[in-house]
């Protein structure tokens, strides 16, 4: 069964960045897994972050991302929850990308989507990363066909049963291209936060990388 991701480019171009109350409900989500495929064709021309200038086949990376748990979606199946992450940090094999760009630290970077139909359940988090020619998207697919996953759609859960998602990967490159770069996802740590100010999220992940 082909996967796609729920999220939609021209969904995606609405969120609004906006400012983020103080205390939030945030809630932090990392997940990580191994380079599985850097196929470049067929499909749309793109070109990796210069952050990633030379991903290879077999690379660690993780994804780290804080959202707002509390963020009011739009839609009924799918349901989209865009703006909703953030801050987002991505790392394969020994380089980093964190957004928002310093010095900002306080703006919507990312979508959630949550999908709950006859093929099953989907969870979908999104990144955009450049908006310059064929625009590019880092993220991951959750997949549960038998649709045991979700009880409801409606908020944000604030932690995943990843073994209750058969099907799953991460991917970096145009949505729904056959040419994404993809990986495997075979950890998941949640870190429920609320009430945590995103301003101090830089500093966080600045003393998570000194201490590692």
């Amino acid at each position: 069964m082909k996967i796609v991701n729920l999220t939609s480019a021209a969904v995606f171009a609405c969120a609004v960045i906006a400012a983020l109350p103080a205390q939030a409900a945030l809630v932090e989500f990392t997940f990580g897994g191994v380079i599985t495929s850097t196929t470049t064709t067929p499909g749309p021309v793109w070109s990796p972050p210069a952050a990633f200038p030379s991903v290879q086949v077999g690379q660690a990376w993780s994804m780290r991302y804080v959202f707002e748990s509390s963020f009011s979606g739009t839609g009924v199946q799918p349901r989209f929850f865009n703006g909703a992450i953030r801050r987002m940090e991505l790392t394969i094999g020994a380089s980093t990308l964190v957004l928002p760009l310093p010095p900002t630290t306080n703006a919507s970077v990312g979508a959630i989507t949550l999908g709950q139909s006859g093929l099953g359940d989907q969870y979908d988090a999104a990144v955009n990363l450049s908006f310059v020619g064929t625009p590019v998207y880092t993220g991951l697919v959750l997949s549960d066909p038998s649709g045991n996953a979700f009880s409801s759609i409606t908020s944000l859960p604030t932690t995943l049963t990843l073994d209750a998602f058969a099907n799953r990967f991460f991917f970096l490159g145009p949505l729904n291209a056959q040419n994404q770069y993809r990986g495997s996802v075979t950890y998941f740590i949640p870190a429920p936060g609320a009430g945590v100010a995103i301003a101090g999220l830089g500093v966080l992940a600045s003393r998570r990388r000194r201490a590692s």
